[in-house]
């Protein structure tokens, strides 16, 4: 009700999830050590309705992006460390989505079917075409994720230029941020 008040409009049901969805990393640690919370949060942070049972690699990765600029990780700090649940969790997701060489937000993932990798070159190891079709589309897979997490920070970074604040500048900020985003990308 004091945002409404304050900018004199509703705000809507997505925002004000993520919003919540950022209390909640800031003020607690059971976005790294509870999955039920993991996916709520990821799914809240990627725009996606937050009472969904499942998240996929996409809206995992933008979700754990999103909470790591929110309040990111002490490396120091172990209460931070993702728990053996939420990184078998994300392990499985790439599996089911046939991702073996994933993106690096989501390298965390332990997985229990081995490397992919490695199991793919032995199976088609007779067969250089369809090794190289099997790797090309999995590239793109990573490719894709990899495209979607920074285009949801280039929108969260111009968003950010254009909040007026009252003491600092964020239009800087938002600025360099963007600028350095764009040198990545033209990196890969």
């Amino acid at each position: 009700m004091e945002l409404r008040d304050e900018l004199q409009e509703e705000i809507t049901r997505s925002n004000f999830d993520k919003l919540m969805a950022g209390v909640r990393v800031v003020t607690g640690n059971d976005f790294y050590k509870s999955l039920p919370e993991f996916l709520r949060l990821c799914l809240a942070l990627s725009g996606g309705p937050p009472d969904g049972l499942i998240a996929d690699c996409v809206t995992c990765a933008v979700g754990m992006t999103e909470a790591m600029l929110i309040n990111p990780p002490d490396e120091h700090d172990h209460s931070t460390e993702f728990s053996p649940e939420i990184r078998a969790y994300l392990g499985h997701a790439l599996d089911q989505e046939g991702i073996m060489t994933p993106p690096d937000v989501l390298k965390l993932a332990t997985r229990d079917k081995g490397d992919m990798a490695q199991r793919a070159r032995h199976d088609f190891a007779d067969d250089p075409e369809m090794y190289a079709a099997v790797f090309g589309v999995e590239k793109e897979k990573t490719k894709a994720i990899d495209q979607t997490v920074r285009d949801h920070v280039r929108r969260l970074l111009s968003q950010l230029k254009e909040l007026p604040l009252e003491n600092g500048n964020a239009e800087k900020v938002a600025t360099k941020l963007l600028a350095n985003l764009d040198n990545m990308h033209d990196e890969d």
